[in-house]
């Protein structure tokens, strides 16, 4: 693991492992947590991925750096469907963030 990926600061080459977890939150159990990860692009959209969605699958979630854009990774905590609380994860990627990917100090 190289480091904590800040929201949309950080740009990351394709094929890079994340993984996405809901740490803290003030909502008692129990709840259920969604994850929507909504993608933005020419190649997403050549591949039909322009979202996808997963309910019910832990507190974490591993996805990967696979289309050229800026996407969204949205993490929703509902109980009897109903949003309680959800947050919002930027993540740009570019093919040419390799150059610079592995010189960079991770936080």
């Amino acid at each position: 693991m190289y480091g904590t990926h800040r929201s949309g600061v950080i740009v990351l080459p394709k094929g890079v492992a994340l993984w996405s977890a809901a740490a803290n939150t003030n909502v008692p159990p129990s709840y259920n947590i969604c994850w929507i990860v909504q993608n933005e692009g020419d190649e997403a959209r050549a591949a039909s991925q322009m979202d996808w969605q997963q309910d019910n699958c832990g507190v974490g979630r591993w996805t990967r750096t696979a289309y050229r854009g800026d996407h969204s990774m949205v993490c929703q905590i509902h109980r009897g469907g109903v949003v309680l609380t959800e947050t919002v994860h930027r993540v740009r990627i570019r093919d040419e963030a390799w150059r610079d990917f592995f010189r960079r100090r991770w936080v």
